[in-house]
């Protein structure tokens, strides 16, 4: 009886280790909460100045907005980064928010999603926005692989389509 006893302690007290250990040990991760081996590039320096987007014919260099306090891991889709805005996953989008944008790492996409009307304006101010952060011209703005949108309760006349940059060839004028 008393090795069954002891068989069952240290089983135990073998399981409570496992789980104490694999609750409270945590992997290294850098300022933004992501493993550094998810930069976009494949590399894990994220204190490069700059890195390289591929486009539909090559690349352009855009600063590294991940290591912009503007920029955050999304915290319910992994590989995802919300940049400017951020939104608690457990609520909307807040009204007084004019754009959200993200940012797609494995695919390197940027959604734009224009929040508040007049759209326009919306719009204008996350293109001002990405021209800053990203360090780039308006032309290499449209190179980017991108959507520019918005929700039916914004915009039922724009919803579901891809208004583009302003500035871009095949923009819809707003």
């Amino acid at each position: 009886m008393r090795k069954i006893i002891y068989i069952g302690l240290i089983a135990l007290f073998l399981g409570l280790g496992m789980y104490l250990y694999s609750t409270f040990s945590v992997p290294d991760r850098d300022p933004i909460g992501q493993p550094p081996t998810m930069m976009p590039d494949g590399s894990a320096n994220r204190q490069a100045i700059t890195f390289d987007v591929r486009v539909a014919d090559g690349s352009i260099s855009v600063r590294n907005f991940f290591n912009d306090p503007l920029t955050v891991a999304d915290p319910v889709n992994q590989g995802h980064y919300q940049l400017g805005t951020f939104i608690d996953p457990a609520s909307a989008v807040p009204a007084d928010v004019p754009y959200y944008i993200e940012y797609i790492a494995s695919t390197q996409y940027f959604i734009i999603s224009l929040q508040q009307e007049p759209i326009g304006e919306s719009r204008q101010q996350a293109e001002q926005f990405l021209l800053g952060h990203l360090g780039v011209d308006q032309t290499q703005l449209c190179r980017l692989n991108y959507t520019v949108g918005t929700p039916a309760r914004v915009s039922v006349l724009h919803a579901g389509q891809n208004l583009g940059f302003s500035f871009c060839p095949g923009a819809m004028q707003l």
